[in-house]
């Protein structure tokens, strides 16, 4: 921020309260960096870590300009402002929106390119046209038909809603106001009245009310559905509460995790992913009006219990653990069904549970022995 009646004093304090705020931004990116060791790419990894490192050190480059208004200093204000989107780290629904406005990007791209279009066609016809017409109250050196890249800006200015009328107006000059090319002086700068109501008309109508309020549609649908995301059976936000999670028990990113660390991961992992519930847990009491609802749902726990239990003992590898992909397809398949596949893909998960039960029924028959010969030698 420059005041214009700044100071050397005003100028000092707002160098030295931005060279504090600069070292507190370098030294949490540090910290963040330091954190990371002994593999500091790790911090790499993570778009916002690199994102604010940029900024930081793009601020710290430029601090204490020689003068206000300077090259120096006119580079490191992008650097200022940008820090307002680290908050969108912090935000879960702004991050949100930001991704529904991104995927909107291509569709608003498409609108653009065939209103592009639209323009080259009318700029094109303008200036073969009108280049000659007299100038009058709009037209004049600035905003004319005398070349292609006059008549394209004039049509995006027309594109705005900003005096089209008047435009139209003195396209549509005629004698005594213009000369015609009949005293054979070669003069001709008269309009075409008829001609001029329809290339606007059509032009505005196209632009202003058909391709202009396409944008909307276009934004309204990837909106539209990320709200049906969101209020569906597993939305994005269940999805990265499962990331968040797994990164507890995973900390190094191997994309495995211990089998004997499964139960204590589906205790952390909220619902609906999960249904992990201790039968003494009074929050879960409070939930069911009688005790025997409260012992069906137990029940049907102790039944999905086993179900991903087993599931996740067949696709876990012998000498690393429980794969990230196979773990959330289990929770996945648990809690959509059968239902939510296809149908060459639910015949391929009706063989794979097969061998799941057969596998749950070997590790409960073998806890249940290895239980006994403890209890025997006890």
């Amino acid at each position: 921020t420059v005041r214009y009646d700044a100071d050397a004093s005003w100028e000092y304090a707002w160098n030295i309260g931005d060279a504090v705020f600069v070292s507190i931004y370098l030294l949490e990116s540090l910290a963040r960096l330091f954190v990371e060791l002994p593999r500091p790419l790790d911090f790499f990894k993570h778009p916002w870590n690199c994102f604010e490192l940029f900024l930081s050190c793009g601020s710290a480059a430029t601090l204490f300009p020689a003068t206000p208004s300077g090259i120096r200093a006119q580079i490191g204000r992008p650097f200022r402002f940008l820090r307002a989107f680290r908050i969108l780290r912090h935000a879960t629904a702004l991050q949100r929106v930001s991704r529904t406005m991104i995927l909107a990007v291509p569709s608003i791209l498409s609108v653009i390119g065939v209103m592009i279009i639209w323009m080259f066609l009318y700029a094109a016809v303008g200036t073969q046209v009108f280049f000659n017409v007299k100038y009058g109250k709009s037209l004049n050196k600035d905003a004319n038909f005398s070349s292609f890249v006059n008549s394209f800006l004039l049509l995006f200015q027309v594109l705005t809603g900003e005096g089209w009328r008047q435009f139209m107006y003195d396209l549509q000059v005629d004698e005594p106001y213009c000369s015609k090319n009949h005293t054979g002086n070669n003069i001709d700068n008269c309009g075409f009245g008829n001609g001029a109501t329809l290339y606007f008309v059509t032009y505005v109508i196209a632009m202003g009310y058909i391709f202009t309020n396409l944008f909307v549609p276009s934004i309204l649908d990837h909106v539209t559905f990320g709200v049906l995301r969101e209020s569906s059976l597993v939305s994005t936000k269940n999805l990265e509460d499962f990331q968040t999670v797994w990164s507890i028990f995973d900390p190094n990113a191997t994309g495995f995790i211990g089998l004997h660390q499964i139960w204590s991961f589906l205790e952390r992992l909220p619902e609906p992913l999960s249904k992990m519930t201790s039968d003494d847990d009074s929050k879960t009491r409070k939930t069911f009006k009688t005790d025997a609802l409260r012992l069906q749902n137990l029940s049907v726990i102790s039944k999905w219990r086993r179900r991903i239990f087993a599931e996740l003992h067949y696709v876990h590898h012998p000498n690393k653990g429980v794969p990230f992909s196979e773990c959330l397809d289990a929770l996945l398949h648990a809690k959509l069904g059968n239902a939510a596949l296809t149908l060459d893909t639910r015949l391929r998960r009706e063989k794979e549970l097969e061998h799941v039960d057969t596998l749950g029924a070997c590790v409960r028959i073998q806890s249940a022995f290895r239980g006994y010969t403890v209890r025997k030698r006890s």
